[in-house]
């Protein structure tokens, strides 16, 4: 095999790793954002921002106002108040 021949393959054998370990970084991303999207969406965890309030409605009917500024979790019983910061 010719010097010339025998760098081309190398030189595709790298790209080919560059790709492989590229597309894996991208699809860890895209897992763990997901996860995240998905969390948010099913509002476990919410954000109450200045000079507002969120309604918490458990499912016997009774209703939590949160007006602390900040990140929270929704908690699982209306004596717990858990806040993720």
């Amino acid at each position: 095999m010719t010097e010339e021949a025998h760098s081309s393959l190398l030189h595709r054998a790298r790209l080919k790793a560059l790709f492989k370990r590229a597309i894996v970084i991208i699809l860890i991303f895209m897992v763990a954002y997901s996860a995240i999207a998905l969390l948010y969406a099913s509002q476990t965890i919410y954000k109450v921002r200045l000079n507002y309030a969120v309604i918490l409605e458990t499912l016997s009917g009774q209703r939590i106002a949160v007006t602390e500024v900040g990140w929270h979790t929704r908690p699982l019983s209306p004596n717990l108040n858990w806040k993720f910061r």
